[in-house]
């Protein structure tokens, strides 16, 4: 595909597909499963959910801070200034917090996490826990 035909200095420029793009992301950030993000919790992570308003009706991770993903890099600051804070970020479905990782990241935050399959993941995981007998012991 050619952007901008005809155009003097124009280059032939193929766009890239957005899965492309969460591809190559998820190469370059670093990525936890829902088991690890109490352990991130208790390190003192910042959770930030990037989903839109209207998502969030569903339900919030805890203690989650919510910044839409076209607001991030202008409302993080607000949160932290620290490069060194550890960062958590989710979305629906793991997709656009991999975006956000690699934005914080070249913003400079050192310590950025995306959670791997996102708000579903998480919700499934937490269904589960609650369908899951009890041990008698460890009440």
């Amino acid at each position: 595909m050619i952007l901008a035909p005809g155009f003097v200095g124009a280059e032939e420029t193929e766009l890239v597909p957005a899965k492309q793009l969460v591809d190559q992301a998820k190469t370059r950030i670093q990525v936890i499963e829902v088991d690890e993000l109490a352990g991130m919790r208790d390190k003192g992570a910042i959770i930030i959910d990037v989903r839109e308003p209207d998502e969030t009706k569903k339900g919030i991770i805890p203690d989650a801070e919510i910044i839409p993903r076209g607001m991030l890099e202008f409302r993080v600051g607000r949160i932290t200034g620290d490069p060194d804070q550890l960062i958590v970020v989710y979305c629906r479905s793991g997709n656009r917090s991999a975006l956000a990782a690699l934005a914080l990241q070249n913003m400079g935050y050192r310590q950025v996490y995306s959670l791997e399959g996102g708000w579903k993941a998480w919700d499934e995981v937490r269904k589960l826990e609650a369908l899951s007998p009890r041990d008698p012991d460890n009440r």
